[in-house]
């Protein structure tokens, strides 16, 4: 894998979750943001970030919404609903909370 024609190393992958941990060398000074310590609930206020349709928008974008269900059809409890508008093509961004 490749960001901006540099290379990355897949540290971890969890096909349940739909998450994949990278690794790679930032041209900028940065931080990651930690996991949450406590559990996701109902309301909860959140921001959506990525960079979709990257040819297109040239840029982050950010969106804001709440957590609206807990769980999906068929009481699937590793997701949830967001009302925070994603972009086509961000699929893979964080959903932050405060």
């Amino acid at each position: 894998m490749a960001r901006a024609g540099k290379p990355a190393q897949v540290q971890s992958v969890n096909s349940t979750f739909n998450l994949t941990a990278l690794a790679f060398t930032a041209s900028i000074q940065a931080r990651a943001l930690p996991f949450g310590r406590d559990g996701v609930a109902l309301n909860a206020d959140i921001k959506i970030a990525g960079f979709p349709e990257r040819d297109l928008l040239d840029g982050l974008t950010v969106g804001r919404g709440v957590v609206s269900s807990m769980k999906r059809l068929g009481r699937d409890e590793t997701s949830i609903q967001i009302s925070a508008p994603v972009q086509p093509g961000n699929s893979g961004g964080p959903a932050i909370n405060s």
